[in-house]
C-alpha cells in the first residue's frame, strides 16, 4: 500500500531528526503530550501522523515540515542536505560553536582531510 510506504518514510525522518538533536523518545513524546508508545508507532509508520501533529513535531525538531517528505519519489530533494546521521550530527554540533575562529579551524581541518 502506497500510504504505508509514505507513513514509514515520514516516521523514519522524524526518528532521524530526533536522533540528530539527541532527543529521547520519552522527551519528544512528553513535549507532544502523547505516550512513548504512540511516538514509537509514528516513527515506525504504524500510525499515520496528522498534518497538525507533523507541524508541531517540525517546530519541536526545528525543521520545516518539508524535511519529513524529502527523499520520497516525486519530491525534489535538496542536494546540499546530508543524508547520513553522523554528518547531520556534526552540522548540528558545529552550529552550536560560538567562536568563529574555532569554526574556521575545524572547517579547514575537515577540508584538508577530505582531499
Amino acid at each position: 500500500m502506497i500510504m504505508n510506504h509514505i507513513d514509514r518514510h515520514i516516521g523514519s525522518r522524524v526518528r532521524l531528526r530526533r536522533k540528530v538533536l539527541n532527543i529521547s523518545q520519552y522527551s519528544l513524546s512528553h513535549d507532544l503530550e502523547i505516550s512513548f508508545q504512540q511516538l514509537q508507532k509514528y516513527e515506525s509508520g504504524e500510525n499515520r501522523i496528522s498534518a497538525s501533529r507533523l507541524y508541531e513535531i517540525s517546530k519541536i525538531l526545528k525543521v520545516s515540515p518539508y524535511f519529513f517528505f524529502e527523499g520520497l519519489e516525486g519530491i525534489m530533494v535538496d542536494p546540499e542536505m546530508p543524508k547520513d546521521l553522523k554528518t547531520l550530527k556534526a552540522i548540528h554540533v558545529m552550529e552550536k560553536i560560538k567562536n568563529q575562529k574555532v569554526k574556521d579551524k575545524i572547517i579547514n581541518l575537515i577540508m584538508e582531510l577530505g582531499v
